[in-house]
């Protein structure tokens, strides 16, 4: 269940799948459950950054895998949209079991 939302006001490639594969590349972790999605801002103020980045994932990662989907997440977005990795933000958030629906059931892990 790693899922992103990357925030941006550059006019992006059409490069999902590209960006899923290159993330799972990068961070050894599997494309399967990976979902990226992009949304397009109209206006950014205060500190700018190319693409901020806002990773979701459950509670059942240990640190290092955490970090490596973190690390790999920042380095595929800088190279797939061609922007330098100084100017992408990732924050990630971590769900706890329980605190998800898919298919109109809870999920727990």
């Amino acid at each position: 269940m790693p899922i992103v939302y990357c925030y941006t006001t550059l006019d992006l490639p059409d490069a999902s799948n590209e960006l899923v594969e290159q993330w799972s590349s990068l961070s050894g972790i599997s494309s399967e459950e990976m979902t990226v999605n992009f949304v397009e801002l109209n206006e950014q103020v205060g500190k700018q950054y190319d693409v901020m980045a806002q990773l979701f994932l459950p509670d059942l990662w240990n640190e290092a895998d955490i970090n490596r989907l973190q690390i790999g997440l920042a380095e595929a977005i800088s190279e797939v949209v061609k922007v330098s990795i100084k100017g992408v933000h990732v924050i990630t958030q971590i769900v706890t079991s329980g605190t998800v629906v898919e298919n109109g059931k809870v999920l727990t892990w």
